[in-house]
């Protein structure tokens, strides 16, 4: 017995449920992705993590995706998988960077500065955690839990391992500051990240 083709009202009604079942699904892998991260739990948050990647890559949600990439990096980092998290974290800051998130933006920078620690660019880290700042004071925005862990872990290392971290925090500041809007020119970003190797 031939098919039923579905019309174009429902084929339309069909898609909108699934590419929002898709959101919702990727929103609750987030969480607990996060959730995982904050505990401590690596191997489920990358777990988690992966999952949401895969659902963000079909619905095509690039401010989720971004967010889901930050997270699987940091889970990555964490149990040295450093070459898939030096991708995933470079594609979550230029995802941010498109679609003009400045919280995302700082907290993808955030990340980076992990990879960067453990190359001991602490020059390069305290500056990325000045322009990050610089990022969500402008936005009026705060960090998210597990990134914030990040941020204060990054601070508290690099200020014990660097003299002048104060002078190179506020270079990062200044660094971003004449860019008034997204997209932001962040070249200074990539050109860490080759010195450093990460």
């Amino acid at each position: 017995m031939a098919r039923r083709k579905r019309s174009p009202a429902k084929q339309w009604s069909w898609r909108a449920r699934a590419l929002n079942n898709h959101y919702e699904l990727a929103t609750t892998l987030s969480h607990l992705a996060e959730i995982a991260l904050i505990q401590q739990n690596y191997v489920r948050a990358q777990a988690l993590g992966e999952q949401a990647v895969q659902v963000l890559r079909i619905s095509q949600d690039k401010n989720q995706l971004a967010g889901s990439l930050r997270r699987l990096a940091q889970a990555r980092i964490q149990q040295g998988q450093w070459e898939d998290a030096r991708h995933e974290a470079l594609e979550s800051l230029a995802l941010n960077n498109e679609v003009g998130d400045q919280r995302g933006t700082a907290a993808s920078i955030v990340i980076l500065t992990k990879l960067l620690a453990a190359t001991e660019q602490w020059s390069a880290v305290a500056q990325l955690l000045g322009a990050a700042n610089h990022l969500l004071s402008r936005a009026q925005a705060s960090l998210l839990p597990a990134d914030q862990l990040v941020y204060d872990e990054m601070w508290q290392r690099a200020t014990a391992q660097l003299p002048d971290f104060h002078t190179m925090y506020q270079a990062g500041h200044a660094w971003i500051a004449p860019q008034p809007t997204p997209p932001y020119d962040l070249s200074l970003v990539q050109q860490f990240m080759h010195i450093a190797g990460a």
